[in-house]
């Protein structure tokens, strides 16, 4: 059961929101949840997502406090806005 996610876009209404300086980033670009313990990364974007050197296109992968995520190839995700929504304890 999904309880809380982040989006992240360029949206206006996404919880971390990406300027339109990032030209390749999508409005509705990607989703965090958690799905039971495990954190997850998914991708709902035009031009995918790079979690730790690997390409996520249209697909949801885990990953955990730390990860590389680099959206729209220029954009690295701040764990400390992630930690806003989330507590690591």
């Amino acid at each position: 059961m999904i309880l809380r996610e982040i989006t992240i876009g360029r949206s206006a209404d996404s919880d971390i929101y990406l300027d339109e300086s990032y030209v390749y980033a999508s409005n509705n670009h990607g989703v965090i949840y958690y799905e039971g313990e495990q954190m997850m990364y998914r991708d709902i974007s035009r031009n995918g997502t790079i979690v730790n050197d690997v390409m996520v296109k249209q697909r949801a992968v885990p990953i955990r406090h730390g990860d590389i995520i680099m959206l729209a190839g220029s954009y690295l995700l701040d764990w400390n806005q992630i930690d806003m929504f989330f507590s690591r304890g």
